[in-house]
């Protein structure tokens, strides 16, 4: 039988070729599972993308490793600069005046943010996460059902999350201020 692969080259040949070592590399790496799937679909993404270079490539298999190790590294480059900010976060919040600074700080870009929610949204969610009360007391106060108080804070809980970066929603969640 005929193979159908056109050429050596053929990015769907090297797919088949390297995916499962490619993977396998990562797993061993890094320990997770979902997150090995996400890096070696990375890896041939970028050769996809970079073709007409990856075929003038002659040892493809050094390439194709070098740029998982590369990947892998970045990986662990990036999870550390995240702990160092997330300790160096919490540090900071020990000394009194610093936070006392780095309140006032979250609590501008949480007023910044709720201010871009929808009116009746923004009701809502301050009466819920910074007032404490109930999504009952909230649905009787408002006069509106309880599965829309409810839908209100998921929606506004999506919208901060696209306006507030992963780090900040830390910080807020760190202070107590966005869930106080």
């Amino acid at each position: 039988m005929r193979s159908k692969f056109k050429t050596p080259d053929d990015l769907e040949n090297i797919f088949h070729q390297y995916n499962d070592k490619v993977f396998a590399f990562v797993l061993k790496n890094l320990g997770n599972r979902e997150l090995a799937k996400d890096i070696t679909q990375e890896v041939f993404l970028k050769i996809c993308l970079r073709a007409k270079r990856f075929r003038q490539i002659e040892d493809k298999s050094n390439y194709i490793y070098l740029m998982t190790r590369n990947l892998v590294i970045d990986h662990f480059r990036k999870a550390s600069h995240e702990l160092d900010y997330r300790k160096t976060l919490k540090e900071g919040w020990s000394n009194p005046v610093e936070k006392s600074i780095h309140h006032a700080h979250y609590k501008t870009v949480l007023d910044d943010a709720l201010d871009q929610l929808p009116p009746r949204q923004k009701t809502i969610f301050i009466m819920y996460r910074q007032q404490g009360q109930t999504m009952s007391d909230i649905a009787e106060c408002l006069g509106i059902s309880y599965f829309t108080v409810k839908n209100h804070i998921a929606e506004a809980r999506k919208n901060l999350k696209k306006l507030i970066s992963p780090e900040v929603m830390y910080g807020l969640g760190v202070i107590g201020l966005l869930f106080t």
